[in-house]
């Protein structure tokens, strides 16, 4: 496991590193973070509006 890990810190850390550096990916990476708030609070509300309760749909549609 410790060739594993110091071959992953000298050969791969360094090119991922330049990779992360770009700016187009930290654009995207960025957006991406901006979205996840809307879309955890877009499924809380799917949940509360398709409870499996029975009697819950009539109840919401009254």
């Amino acid at each position: 496991m410790n060739r594993f890990m110091r071959f992953l810190d000298e050969k791969f850390m360094p090119v991922a590193a330049r990779v992360g550096e770009q700016r187009h990916l930290q654009a995207i990476r960025d957006g991406i973070i901006m979205t996840v708030p809307l879309v955890i609070i877009g499924s809380l509300f799917l949940i509360i509006a398709f409870l499996p309760i029975k009697g819950y749909e009539s109840f919401m549609s009254t």
